[in-house]
Parts: structure tokens; C-alpha cells; sequence
């Protein structure tokens, strides 16, 4: 594993942190609509960015493997 696949899979993690951050926050009680919308806005955006860097990963796995492969 190259150290910037190990990065992504670092960035993935901190996400997925964020989204749950996020989610258990607007679950507290007396959250404001406004601060609950943007908890939804930081929320969508990790899920994006993860989503993002878990599709860049596969990319990167299927283009070694098809290039590794014997021809035959």
C-alpha cells in the first residue's frame, strides 16, 4: 500500500468521524434549526468527500491489477 493510498484510507476514517460527529450533535436536544442545518450541510459534504476518496481507491486498485496481470 503506497503512502498516498494510506492517506486516503486516513481521510475516509476522519469522514465517516465527522459524519457521526455531526449526526450524534443535531440529536442533541435545543439544537437551533440553523445549527442543525448545517450539521446536515458538514454531514453531506464527508459522506461526499468519502464516497469521492473510496472511488479514487478502487480506481487505483483496478488500474494496478490490470496492468499486474499476466496477458496470457
Amino acid at each position: 500500500m503506497t503512502t498516498s493510498e494510506k492517506y486516503k484510507k486516513v481521510a475516509i476514517s476522519q469522514c465517516k468521524s465527522v459524519e457521526k460527529l455531526a449526526e450524534f450533535v443535531e440529536r442533541v436536544n435545543g439544537v437551533d434549526v440553523d445549527v442543525a442545518y448545517r450539521l446536515r450541510t458538514v454531514r453531506c459534504k464527508m459522506r461526499s468527500a468519502r464516497e469521492d476518496l473510496s472511488d479514487e481507491i478502487t480506481e487505483e486498485f483496478i488500474r494496478v491489477k490490470v496492468t499486474t496481470e499476466d496477458p496470457r
